[in-house]
């Protein structure tokens, strides 16, 4: 699905040893970096456009119909070439009082609250080793009230956030460590998941649910885990902005059941 972005990617940039990279990026002008990202990004842009198709015919626009998708580029082109952002829209920010984020802010926050993000990470070169480019897939949480509000979700639908998390296969990953996760056997995202809101003690307020692509693997789990993400990305935006609206998530999932 996202092959042509992957692709271009090896074939313009390449994997590369750091020393090899930093005269790459050395011998290219800022509108020269700015038209590789952008090449790159419009080859992202028609995977992530049916996708969002995907998610409108089965539930409707309401999902993302508060949503920016952002198209983003580092000048550095290194780890992360570009992304694609699915957040809310900036009147959410303003609503809530929150600082809009950067890029829009140029000095506001990385953090978007709430989000979904596709990631092409370039590829590198060491010693006996290749790695090529990637897609970085993920949900993230990445802000206090966000975190609070999904941590409500999950205790009223715990039964239901394990069998929408039984069916993909994630990386469930926090910005701190926590010692009770450490100690977890299992490979359960859900039991994971649980535990880590067994306390409130994140200072950094994030947590994430993870999936990296290489050029050539199958996709075909992509759409099933963005399925999951929206519901997740839509029942926490949706209890934010009216918190008569705890039972997003289950009318979701009885759409999804329907299908």
């Amino acid at each position: 699905m996202f092959e042509e972005a992957l692709a271009k990617t090896e074939i313009e940039i390449g994997s590369k040893n750091e020393a090899d990279f930093n005269i790459f990026i050395q011998n290219k002008s800022k509108i020269e970096i700015e038209e590789l990202a952008v090449g790159i990004l419009d080859k992202m842009q028609p995977a992530v456009n049916f996708l969002i198709d995907t998610i409108n015919n089965v539930f409707g626009p309401e999902i993302y119909g508060l949503s920016k998708i952002e198209s983003i580029y580092s000048p550095e082109l290194t780890p992360e070439i570009c992304k694609i952002r699915i957040r809310p829209n900036n009147d959410y920010f303003i609503k809530h009082h929150k600082e809009i984020p950067h890029p829009d802010n140029p000095n506001g926050p990385d953090a978007s609250g709430v989000e979904i993000t596709f990631s092409i990470i370039r590829g590198y070169s060491i010693p006996e080793k290749t790695g090529f480019p990637k897609l970085y897939f993920h949900f993230t949480i990445w802000g206090s009230e966000e975190r609070k509000c999904f941590g409500v979700l999950l205790d009223n639908y715990k039964r239901l956030f394990e069998r929408l998390l039984a069916n993909i296969k994630v990386e469930f990953f926090t910005a701190c460590c926590f010692d009770r996760l450490e100690k977890i056997q299992s490979k359960s995202n859900f039991k994971k998941l649980v535990t880590y809101y067994e306390n409130d003690d994140d200072s950094e307020n994030t947590f994430s649910f993870e999936k990296t692509y290489s050029y050539g693997e199958n996709y075909d789990d992509l759409v099933e885990i963005f399925i999951v993400f929206s519901i997740f990305y839509g029942s926490c935006l949706g209890y934010l902005n009216n918190k008569k609206h705890l039972d997003k998530i289950l009318t979701y999932f009885i759409k999804l059941k329907t299908v």
